[in-house]
């Protein structure tokens, strides 16, 4: 059978039929299903014919090519009437018009455009189908092109800019040079003067007579005066300010070159050749494949706990951005460094800037100690941020659980910009406390857990009641309400409270203003978070 008979399989060259159909791969070549089937369960993900990428895991997985289908029994019922024709004798009056020859190799022709219109369409279809993916790829190409063409003249800009840099050091290092010159023909000149001095020194122990003291003596003088004078030169001379003070200036800026470029290597990058990507047999894009490569280098837990120079300037100038992926949706949260602690706030829906370092928040969390969380809330009203409040949590209970993953909105549903309820006994210096945390509602009737199953005795227990103490003010754990809390900002009556999970261990104060206000309604929380441990 003939490979290029579009009516058989160019793998077993069996012709298509009822029990043996065809099948339509992505490229546009189609096989039976027997030899596609057996195609790719022995491992084989390129069509046999161009070499594409195969994208299915069993045979079914590729339509019926029901063109191809017409195109056979076309072509079957085309060469069916040739025969019939063939068979028939002619008649009297075709043979008087068109001669004993004409009608049979009409017949025949006509088959034979019929077979060619198809394989014209059919070759013409992948033509085109080929045409748009070398455009494609072309555009690509050029778009990659572009990209590198940009990258290298960033390159020589920087080149430019370390060259610049490297003058400068050479400048410095030869007037470094001119001035250690001079440094050592002082030290000569000393030095002589002075042996003239110990010299002159030594004589007058020995001098015998009169004139030699007297000869010694001012020579003596005059030795004192020569160095009197090279200390007075000296003195006046050296150093030279403005050779120190462009030394010290290149210095720091060379320093802070050397940091910029090489801390983030060393830190985060060690052995980018063999964590480079590798696309072999990879079917993405040429564009896509670049945007990978191009994504920013992942940072990690060990990293910022490390806190280097290169990492603190992120945190500094807010891109360092820490990702969480879920049900297809990516959510961020930018890390802000602020007192020497890193602060984690709540995700948000969205990717991070293209300029942003990324940091894995799954990880981030697993890192925190359970038995040592802090969150934090950010409390505004009148349109102004009042201040932050750290909030130390109980030990791993469900409460302090609920209430970290709140904060940080693991799950999708957080605290920001929910709003504080009401004040209890507002004015009083004994149990006044002020009541918030329905995330969903607002309305003090909503703020279900968003973590349900523990045993509800695992999470009510009793704790000394202090002022700054936080608890849930409704104790059904799987609770339509169980998410609300209640911070104490007077005294209490009572000496145990049932339900508390954490403790107000900084910004008390900025509750207590809350506290007065004659509309609670109107303090929004619209910041919270955790803090990162430092160690």
């Amino acid at each position: 059978m003939d490979r290029d008979d579009v009516t058989s399989c160019k793998i077993c060259m069996e012709n298509f039929t009822d029990n043996i159909r065809p099948r339509i791969l992505n490229c546009g070549h189609s096989f039976c299903t027997r030899c596609l089937g057996n195609f790719i369960s022995n491992g084989s993900l390129m069509c046999p014919m161009c070499q594409l990428p195969v994208e299915g895991k069993s045979a079914l997985d590729f339509p019926i090519n029901f063109s191809m289908e017409e195109m056979i029994a076309s072509l079957k019922l085309a060469q069916d009437s040739g025969a019939m024709g063939q068979s028939l004798p002619p008649s009297a009056g075709s043979l008087r018009h068109s001669g004993t020859a004409s009608a049979p190799l009409q017949q025949s022709e006509q088959g034979m455009s019929n077979l060619m219109h198809n394989l014209v369409l059919q070759h013409k279809e992948n033509s085109k189908v080929l045409a748009r993916d070398g455009k494609k790829i072309q555009s690509h190409l050029e778009k990659y092109k572009n990209y590198l063409d940009d990258k290298r003249r960033d390159h020589e800009h920087f080149v430019v800019q370390m060259m610049e840099l490297v003058d400068k050091n050479s400048q410095v290092i030869r007037q470094i040079e001119a001035e250690r010159a001079r440094v050592c023909c002082s030290q000569e000149q000393g030095m002589v003067c002075q042996n003239r001095l110990d010299g002159n020194l030594a004589n007058l122990d020995v001098v015998l007579t009169s004139k030699d003291a007297a000869s010694t003596i001012e020579e003596l003088d005059r030795c004192c005066a020569d160095l009197e004078k090279w200390g007075n030169s000296v003195q006046s001379q050296l150093p030279d300010s403005k050779v120190v003070a462009c030394s010290e200036a290149v210095t720091e800026e060379s320093k802070a070159a050397i940091e910029a470029a090489y801390v983030h290597l060393r830190d985060n990058l060690e052995g980018i050749s063999s964590n480079a990507l590798d696309f072999t047999h990879s079917s993405l894009s040429v564009i896509d494949k670049l945007n990978r490569c191009r994504g920013k280098p992942t940072i990690y837990v060990p990293n910022l706990k490390n806190k280097s120079e290169f990492l603190k300037r992120l945190l500094r100038t807010k891109r360092l951005y820490a990702v969480r992926w879920a049900n297809g949706k990516v959510r961020s949260a930018v890390l802000t460094f602020i007192d020497n602690k890193v602060y984690l706030p709540s995700l948000r829906d969205g990717d991070p800037p293209e300029d942003a370092h990324t940091i894995d928040h799954e990880t981030l969390i697993n890192s925190l100690n359970t038995d040592n969380v802090t969150t934090f809330l950010d409390l505004s009203w009148g349109g102004i941020t009042r201040g932050r409040i750290h909030i130390s949590l109980a030990p791993d209970t469900p409460l302090a659980r609920n209430f970290r993953i709140l904060c940080t909105g693991d799950l999708g549903k957080s605290y920001l910009h929910s709003r504080f309820l009401e004040v209890y006994k507002q004015g009083y210096s004994v149990d006044e406390c002020i009541r918030a945390g329905d995330y969903e509602t607002n309305t003090g009737s909503a703020g279900a857990v968003v973590i349900k199953g523990s045993d509800p005795k695992e999470a009510v227990y009793s704790r000394k009641i202090a002022t700054g103490m936080v608890w849930a003010t409704h104790k059904d754990l799987d609770g339509p309400m169980t998410s609300q809390f209640s911070i104490r900002t007077g005294r209490g009556s009572l000496y145990w409270v049932v339900g508390a999970f954490g403790q107000v261990i900084d910004g008390i104060e900025v509750v207590k203003e809350a506290a007065k206000l004659e509309d609670v309604f109107g303090v929004q929380i619209t910041e919270c978070g955790v803090i990162l441990p430092s160690s």
